[in-house]
């Protein structure tokens, strides 16, 4: 039977749900020698057998062969035949990374992939030769009153043996997004095992998805049903598959009714199922670069909506027309609340539980603490956070920067921490949660934590800093040095970390989403690296102050309060002016200085308010002439048209139309830093 298709019009299609599959193994597979419970067990049977099935319904099998040695070992384990012992448990994390890197393979070259005779060897070794395919049950047969028009059994007539032709009764699942593709695989995972004959419906109508969720199809069969069965049910979105012995129909059936491509046979309109018919699914896959487009076109409705508002304004001010202007409001509210609600709904589409990263975390920590020679624990909590794809994108490198430093020089090892009073095994928290209209993800250990005196030294040997001004660091500035480029107090290079060069390269990534980065240590207990990451990159709320001509945006996220300067007590630390607040110092920077604004006029009032931005134990006042609001911003890069601004991390545009500055709050808390220290 001609299917008039090419296989890699899908192959997207298949690495996609591959990478899917991998994901659950990847995050399962880890905890399975110390957790093997039974739903465990099924997560990874299940996510091996699609991709098994789909390998083999795209051709790929020798990636499916691996995949079914994987399988095999796994229903020993679930038949209790079987225990995970740590021989056990390694071969198949050898096993998953081997899947992981022929889906690579498979994804580059389109071609199959071998894997390594040694590994094969191991798994078979393993199983003992017992095969998973060999232990299934037999493979439900059905008994339907569907029947083959008279113009196949006529056609069949000619066939010398009717003994292996069966009516293959397939149903979808009622989730299957792509209804032809899952079609086309089975049709293929068929052809494989036989010779298909027929479809019902015919291929014009499998191909345009004029059917529900029930195809039958007519094959000759080359193998054993229960094989069959076993392929079929492998690739995925499948509710079931039966098959029903052939046997030529007494009672002629329209040819319309159903339709054959088996050949002098002619064709017809398809015969309906019995069962009622299903609801189609209300999911689809999207490609998420049109997640990002529709992102962006929401962001210039967004600054359009608060054009119009500000347009509206001013209509309503200067025209003395009550009813017009009214139903404008009201027109311009209605357009406003639809905004937002399609803003509100495309940052929902674009939502990904964090789980998406900390789920490689375990395996990870896993395998590291044994090659490190350690026993390290990891607890995840908050997987189930919703983040932007783009923060997801952000933060994956960076979380593992900071998971290999906290086990390769933040964690004792065991006989270290039993001379400390400790417990033997270390332990790594790993946390998620929505706090301040942002995302807090925290990354702790109970390691030795860090000594700011060594960090000190270090700086001075480093040429850094003089000694002088290391003295005057607080402790917790000389903990934040570890974020200086190259800077480490490691004594030794390590393949896991090196010498801790990353930790720069951590606050780079994070600062360029507009996160923010923030360390609690407390040397011989632990340390605690926090990152504060926006909800979404593209739009923000901000609050709008002018200096000069000048608009500036503060992420609001970062704002922890506004004063007047008229009300305000202003002291010196040494030439540096700082507000009393609440018995605690906050230095004071002018964006007038920082940024060189020049006075638009003489007399103007200047330095009116002071808006408090950063943390609860790092903070500076930032001095600007006017406070005009809240409004939710569309950021803009100006990297390509000025290059980079220290101090500014893009602009946007208003509801009047003017163009207004980001400030960089971490560039600034950073500036300020290096001013109170002296360099």
């Amino acid at each position: 039977m001609s299917n008039g298709i090419n296989m890699s019009d899908y192959l997207d299609l298949f690495l996609q749900e591959t990478e899917e599959q991998l994901s659950i193994l990847e995050s399962e597979i880890g905890k399975l020698e110390a957790e093997p419970t039974t739903e465990r067990i099924n997560s990874i049977f299940r996510a091996a057998h699609t991709i098994k099935g789909s390998s083999k319904a795209m051709g790929f099998s020798s990636y499916a062969e691996l995949v079914h040695e994987f399988e095999n070992i796994l229903y020993l384990v679930r038949d209790g035949a079987l225990t995970v012992d740590h021989e056990v448990g390694e071969t198949l994390i050898q096993t998953v990374d081997a899947m992981i890197t022929g889906k690579e393979h498979l994804a580059s070259s389109g071609e199959d992939y071998v894997a390594d005779v040694e590994l094969l060897a191991s798994l078979k070794m393993l199983s003992g030769g017992k095969s998973a395919a060999g232990a299934s049950q037999a493979a439900p047969t059905a008994k339907s009153g569907f029947a083959w028009p008279e113009s196949v059994n006529e056609a069949l007539t000619e066939l010398p043996n009717h003994e292996n032709i069966y009516t293959v009764h397939l149903s979808l699942d009622p989730s299957c997004v792509m209804k032809y593709v899952r079609v086309f695989m089975v049709m293929t995972a068929l052809g494989s095992l036989g010779e298909v004959l027929a479809s019902n419906p015919v291929q014009d109508k499998l191909e345009a998805e004029e059917f529900d969720f029930d195809v039958k199809f007519l094959i000759s069969l080359e193998s054993s049903i229960e094989e069959a069965t076993q392929t079929v049910n492998g690739i995925g979105e499948i509710a079931s598959v039966t098959f029903e012995k052939y046997t030529v129909s007494e009672d002629k059936a329209d040819d319309h009714a159903a339709t054959t491509q088996v050949a002098a046979a002619n064709e017809g309109d398809g015969a309906k199922s019995d069962k009622p018919k299903r609801e189609a699914s209300q999911t689809i896959r999207v490609d998420v670069s049109l997640l990002d487009a529709l992102m962006n076109l929401v962001g210039e409705l967004v600054i359009d909506r608060t054009r119009l508002s500000q347009i509206g304004a001013n209509i309503a001010a200067k025209v003395n027309d009550s009813e017009n202007t009214d139903a404008l409001a009201e027109t311009v509210g209605h357009i406003a609340r639809v905004t937002g609600e399609l803003q509100e709904q495309i940052m929902r589409a674009r939502m990904l539980p964090i789980d998406t990263v900390f789920q490689r975390f375990p395996r990870m920590v896993r395998d590291l603490s044994r090659k490190l020679n350690k026993q390290v624990s990891i607890t995840i909590e908050g997987g189930e956070t919703e983040v932007d794809r783009s923060v997801i994108e952000g933060i994956s490198d960076p979380l593992i920067h900071m998971v290999r430093n906290s086990l390769d020089h933040g964690l004792e090892d065991a006989a270290e921490r039993k001379k400390k009073g400790k417990p033997e095994g270390g332990s790594i928290l790993l946390t998620a949660k929505h706090k301040d209209n942002a995302i807090w993800v925290e990354l702790s250990d109970d390691g030795r934590g860090i000594d700011p005196d060594k960090l000190r030294a270090k700086a001075v040997e480093k040429g850094l800093m003089t000694k002088e001004a290391a003295a005057r660091l607080t402790d917790r500035d000389a903990q934040l040095l570890i974020f200086s480029s190259g800077f480490s107090t490691a004594k030794e290079v390590t393949d896991v970390s090196g010498r801790g060069v990353g930790m720069d390269i951590v606050r780079a990534n994070i600062q360029a989403m507009g996160g923010i980065i923030d360390i609690e240590s407390t040397p011989g207990e632990g340390t605690k690296i926090i990152l504060k990451l926006p909800l979404t990159v593209a739009i923000m709320g901000g609050l709008l102050s002018r200096v000069g001509a000048v608009d500036y945006v503060m992420p609001i996220g970062s704002v922890l309060e506004t004063i007047a300067t008229a009300s305000m007590e202003v002291q010196k630390v040494g030439k540096r002016p700082v507000l009393l607040l609440r018995g605690q110092t906050v230095p004071l920077l002018k964006l007038r200085e920082l940024f060189k604004v020049k006075q638009s006029f003489a007399g103007e009032h200047t330095d009116d308010y002071v808006v408090v931005v950063g943390s609860a134990d790092q903070k500076v006042g930032l001095v600007v002439d006017r406070l005009l609001g809240e409004q939710e911003v569309v950021i803009k890069s100006i990297s390509k048209y000025c290059g980079e601004l220290k101090g500014l991390s893009g602009a946007t545009i208003l509801g009047n139309g003017r163009v207004a500055l980001i400030v960089d709050v971490n560039s600034v808390l950073e500036f300020t830093r290096g001013l109170e220290n002296g360099h």
